[in-house]
């Protein structure tokens, strides 16, 4: 479930060599936990009740959700976000920086990626409505959102 965003800004070296690292490695912290929080209210959304009927990969998993249907180990009807069984996926969704300045948006609920993962994404929750890692980040470039944050983010840390 990984995709790059990989984001350059023109003259980036230059606007560097004229601060000091400590401010500016506060801006690039901003700028990423920014990136990320954008990206993460993508993928943090419901999409609309399930199509019928489900579309399964394989028989295979057809039956394993048959009789985990009948065991109880999911509920039917399942509920996003109110069955005991739910991890509660778009609630799970973080931003977090480490220490080398690199951003991520992760999830550690266990279905998270047969179910947001464009590798593994299940047919069936493709026809709900969830949308994948990959598309996050494409609505992400296209919508300008991330430009517009880092305009403000820099004019602001700028004092403009």
């Amino acid at each position: 479930m990984a995709k790059t965003l990989v984001i350059e800004v023109e003259g980036k070296k230059e606007l560097l060599a004229l601060f000091a690292a400590g401010p500016i490695v506060k801006l690039q912290r901003d700028l990423l936990l920014a990136s990320g929080e954008i990206l993460r209210g993508y993928l943090a959304v419901n999409p609309g009740p399930p199509r019928y009927p489900l579309v399964y990969a394989s028989q295979k998993q057809r039956l394993f959700l048959l009789i985990a249907w009948r065991k109880g180990e999911i509920e039917q009807p399942y509920h996003r976000d109110q069955s005991s069984t739910s991890e509660r996926l778009r609630l799970h969704w973080v931003t977090r920086i480490t220490g080398d300045q690199v951003g991520y948006v992760s999830n550690p609920v266990s279905y998270a990626g047969w179910v947001q993962g464009a590798e593994n994404q299940q047919p069936m929750h493709r026809n709900t409505g969830w949308i994948t890692d990959e598309q996050a980040v494409d609505q992400a470039e296209k919508s300008n959102d991330i430009d517009e944050a880092w305009a403000q983010l820099c004019t602001g840390w700028l004092g403009g």
